[in-house]
C-alpha cells in the first residue's frame, strides 16, 4: 500500500515538473518572441501634407527623408499631397490639424516612438509636440516658417540683414551668424548683406545705434522663434520695433569699434 502511495507521489511530481518546465519554456519562447519582434523596424506609412505655394515654408520633406533612413524604420508608403486636395483636406479636417506642413503616419506608430523617442522630445528636428491620435501619429510642429490654416498666412518669416565693414579686413566673418542660427534650427527666409558705407547701412546704424561691427540684425515674425529670445539678451539686444540686435562681437573676434573707429581685436585668456 505504502509503495503505490509513493508511486504516487512520484508521478504527481513528474507531472507537476513538466508542467513548470513547459511554463518555463512558454514564457522564454514568448520573451525570445518579443525580442525579436521589438527587433523589426517600424511598418509605417507616411502622408505629407504641403501647403499651397509656399517656398519659404519648412522642407519636411527632406526631414522625413532622414526619418527613413533610420534602419528602425520600414517605410510601406508614402504620399505626398497639397492644401485643397480631397486626401489633403480630409486629414486636416480628421485630425484638426492648424498648420502646414503637416505629416500622417499610420502603421506601427507606438513602436516607432519606441524606435526614436527624439519624435516626441523638444526640440527635435522632426518635430517636437508629436501626437498619438488613434494610434495615428500627427506631426505638426516643424521648425517655422509655416502656413497657417486658422489665418491663412506664413508664419515665422525671418529676414537677417549682415552689416559689414570694408575697412576692416580683420574683422570676424559676419556669415559666421548663419552658421550660429543653422545650429538653432533657424533658417532665414530673406538674407541681405549690406556694407557700413552705404545707404541702407547707415540707416540701420543710425536706427539701432550700432556702434561695433560687422553685426547681424534680425526682423520678421520673431515670436515664433522662442529659443532666440531665450538666449538673446546675453548676445545681444532687442530694439522698440522689435529688431533683434547682435552686440556681444567681443565673442566673435576681431571688430571695429565705430566711435573710436579703432580695429578692437579681444584679448583671449592666454593674452
Amino acid at each position: 500500500m505504502a509503495y503505490k502511495i509513493l508511486l504516487g507521489v512520484v508521478a504527481a511530481l513528474m507531472i507537476l515538473n513538466a508542467g513548470l518546465l513547459f511554463d518555463t519554456q512558454r514564457t522564454r519562447w514568448a520573451t525570445v518572441k518579443a525580442a525579436e519582434e521589438a527587433a523589426k523596424p517600424a511598418e509605417v506609412s507616411f502622408t505629407l501634407i504641403k501647403p499651397k505655394d509656399c517656398k519659404e515654408c519648412f522642407d519636411a520633406a527632406a526631414a522625413l527623408g532622414q526619418l527613413q533612413e533610420n534602419p528602425g524604420v520600414k517605410v510601406k508608403e508614402q504620399k505626398i499631397v497639397t492644401l485643397g486636395e480631397d486626401t489633403a483636406n480630409t486629414l486636416i479636417a480628421q485630425y484638426a490639424i492648424t498648420r502646414l506642413p503637416a505629416v500622417v503616419v499610420q502603421g506601427d506608430t507606438e513602436k516607432l516612438l519606441l524606435k526614436i523617442p527624439s519624435l516626441s522630445q523638444a526640440g527635435s528636428s522632426v518635430p517636437s509636440g508629436t501626437e498619438l491620435k488613434d494610434k495615428t501619429l500627427v506631426m505638426t510642429k516643424f521648425p517655422p516658417p509655416y502656413f497657417d490654416l486658422t489665418s491663412k498666412a506664413v508664419k515665422g518669416l525671418l529676414k537677417v540683414t549682415y552689416i559689414t565693414v570694408s575697412s576692416c579686413k580683420d574683422c570676424y566673418d559676419v556669415q559666421l551668424h548663419k552658421l550660429a542660427l543653422g545650429n538653432l534650427g533657424i533658417t532665414a527666409s530673406n538674407e541681405v548683406t549690406v556694407s557700413q558705407s552705404s545707404d541702407a547701412g547707415q540707416k540701420l546704424i543710425a536706427r539701432y545705434g550700432i556702434q561695433k561691427l560687422p553685426t547681424v540684425v534680425l526682423t520678421g515674425d520673431m515670436a515664433e522663434y522662442p529659443i532666440l529670445k531665450q538666449i538673446w539678451s546675453s548676445v545681444g539686444s532687442i530694439a522698440k520695433d522689435g529688431a533683434y540686435v547682435f552686440t556681444a562681437l567681443e565673442s566673435m573676434g576681431t571688430y571695429k569699434d565705430l566711435k573710436t573707429g579703432k580695429i578692437v581685436k579681444p584679448k583671449t585668456n592666454n593674452q
